[in-house]
């Protein structure tokens, strides 16, 4: 057994400053990877979920909070999800935000989208796995998740 450890604490130019897989038994690092480092404040990290295959390679990708990001409104929030390789390291990444990847959904000044993330599986059955993602600065109740 493998324990993932992620060093998420940074801003949002680059989602992973550094990763580490570590054999449960034995606590020795078998690897070590260093992405440049972004801007911080965003609170990148504060929430991580393990959400799935998403790009159907057979390997599971994580999706992580940056609740503070400042995309469309001071601390509207954001979502990475990071495609992993085989050894744990990103293969690429898709950030979803008031201003990029398409979201729809209307983020505001301090709404902080991505403060809560959590896998749910197909729960519509189309074939695409769903992920619930807390926004509870939301002022609409029906809107914060």
């Amino acid at each position: 057994m493998k324990l993932l450890l992620a060093a998420l604490t940074l801003g949002l130019s680059a989602p992973l400053v550094s990763a580490q897989s570590i054999p449960a038994s034995a606590g020795e690092v078998l690897f070590s990877t260093k992405i440049h480092r972004g801007a911080t404040g965003a609170q990148f990290g504060r929430s991580v979920a393990a959400i799935g295959d998403l790009d159907g390679d057979g390997i599971g990708d994580l999706a992580v909070g940056a609740s503070s990001s400042d995309d469309g409104a001071m601390n509207a929030g954001s979502l990475w999800i990071l495609f992993m390789n085989t050894d744990y390291t990103v293969k690429s990444s898709q950030k979803i935000s008031a201003t990029f990847g398409g979201f729809t959904g209307p983020l505001n000044f301090d709404n902080q989208f991505g403060k809560a993330i959590c896998g749910l599986g197909d729960l519509d059955g189309d074939g695409v796995l769903d992920i619930a993602v807390g926004a509870p600065s939301e002022s609409d109740p029906l809107d914060r998740a």
